[in-house]
């Protein structure tokens, strides 16, 4: 399901099962969490520094 070409920027795939830990992929929304600004800057800066691969990021 996630590289139907249906689905687009900004949706999220998971699984349909419990609590969305296991089953078939679907889609499924964004926590909040997840949508936090702050922590995906951070998990970003962390990635890089554990990775030593810096990619420019650019505002969309």
């Amino acid at each position: 399901m996630a590289t139907d070409p249906t689905v687009v920027g900004g949706e999220f795939i998971g699984p349909d099962g419990p609590v969305e830990l296991q089953g078939a992929p679907t889609r499924v929304r964004l926590s909040g969490a997840a949508a936090d600004a702050g922590t995906g800057r951070r998990l970003w800066e962390v990635s890089e520094a554990l990775t030593g691969v810096s990619f420019p990021v650019t505002a969309s």
